[in-house]
């Protein structure tokens, strides 16, 4: 029987999940953090667009967007670097206006998360958004965000600010700009 318990708890320990998690996504950004500060914000965005193991994993990807409401970083489409978060295919203004005013608030506020109903990118289809953005300059913010399911029950902790107060700063119709 122990033989049969330590094979599984192996098992589990080898699984990984297809989605990342919103523990995850905060943990990216703070590794980002810390990469700016080590090496300076040039270098790091680099690192970060292009893509790849650490700063890519399974659907979680950092973003940094400017107070021109452009992309500095897109981890998943470095090629939507510099286009303004406007631009980009299926999102109506007012829907980046409110994803804008959340992630903003959170920048505000030294760090916070957001939660929003989002459209996936290869799918379009839409699902919901949970995403923890911290200030990376005065005038840059960044984040990563996890898909989250129907009943937002993904086994994570849940974002300290979740539901109401998030809610309340990103309504439903935001959407998943990042």
């Amino acid at each position: 029987m122990l033989f049969r318990s330590e094979a599984l708890r192996q098992r589990i320990a080898r699984l990984s999940l297809r989605q990342g998690t919103v523990d995850e996504a905060r943990r990216l950004v703070d590794r980002a953090l810390r990469r700016v500060a080590e090496v300076g914000l040039e270098q790091a965005a680099g690192e970060f667009n292009r893509g790849g193991e650490p700063w890519v994993d399974r659907d979680l990807y950092l973003f940094a967007i400017d107070r021109q409401s452009r992309y500095r970083v897109l981890g998943n489409r470095p090629e939507g670097v510099g286009h303004s978060l406007y631009d980009q295919p299926n999102v109506r203004a007012e829907q980046a206006d409110a994803f804008l005013r959340a992630a903003w608030q959170a920048h505000a506020k030294g760090g916070d998360w957001i939660e929003y109903q989002g459209t996936r990118w290869d799918t379009g289809e839409p699902v919901r958004k949970t995403g923890y953005v911290a200030p990376l300059a005065a005038d840059l913010l960044i984040g990563c965000a996890a898909y989250r399911s129907a009943a937002a029950d993904d086994g994570t902790t849940a974002p300290p600010n979740e539901p109401a107060a998030a809610a309340a700063e990103a309504p439903d119709e935001a959407m998943a700009l990042i």
